[in-house]
């Protein structure tokens, strides 16, 4: 096992590689990939299908956008939430009901305006998880804040899905005593894990 700061620089090193590598895609190219595969092989999903209440990601530049998603749960019934950082390290679950609603908070990122319902973690059915990367062990890199890894202590295994390129799957992605993992990916491509 290597050492805890070899783990950190390994990681910094791979998610500066693998941004490089998401920033360099075409906005039309995005755009084009996320309308036709994202939402399609997700609502095929037999977890989403069970689900009531989704956590699913706004997405940053270059992420797979799940936007076309959302609405598409929305109008299925679904009640759906998207992460609002609370502070510097912990996030919660708020529900979203228009895209109106929505304001840019922490880092830049779309978040929901206040108020807001919260859902409990342990009410949650379905987290769609951003990754940087992710290897076919279930183990993701994320931006490195660890947001992610903090609320997914309370969520069951069988209920993350990393939502992902099909470039940022790789052989190997470290890990440490704090991350989580994924039990599917979900990329352009259809389901790989």
């Amino acid at each position: 096992m290597q050492p805890d700061a070899d783990i950190s620089l390994y990681k910094k090193e791979l998610r500066k590689r693998m941004l490089a590598k998401r920033r360099a895609l075409s906005v039309i190219n995005t755009k084009i990939k996320n309308g036709k595969f994202f939402s399609k092989y997700i609502k095929e999903l037999d977890i989403y299908k069970k689900s009531s209440k989704i956590l699913a990601y706004l997405a940053m530049e270059g992420e797979p956008d799940l936007d076309e998603f959302i609405r598409y749960a929305l109008i299925d019934g679904k009640s759906v939430y998207v992460p609002v950082c609370v502070d510097k390290q912990n996030m919660f679950a708020a529900r979203i009901n228009s895209f109106e609603d929505l304001e840019i908070g922490m880092y830049d990122i779309r978040t929901l305006s206040y108020p807001y319902e919260i859902a409990k973690p342990d009410e949650i059915d379905l987290v769609l998880i951003p990754s940087v990367a992710c290897d076919l062990r279930g183990n993701r890199l994320g931006m490195g804040k660890g947001y992610y890894d903090r609320y997914l202590t309370e969520i069951p295994y069988k209920k993350r899905i990393a939502v992902i390129w099909s470039f940022q799957v790789i052989h190997n992605v470290p890990i440490d005593k704090f991350d989580r993992k994924v039990s599917k990916i979900i990329t352009e491509k259809g389901e790989i894990l």
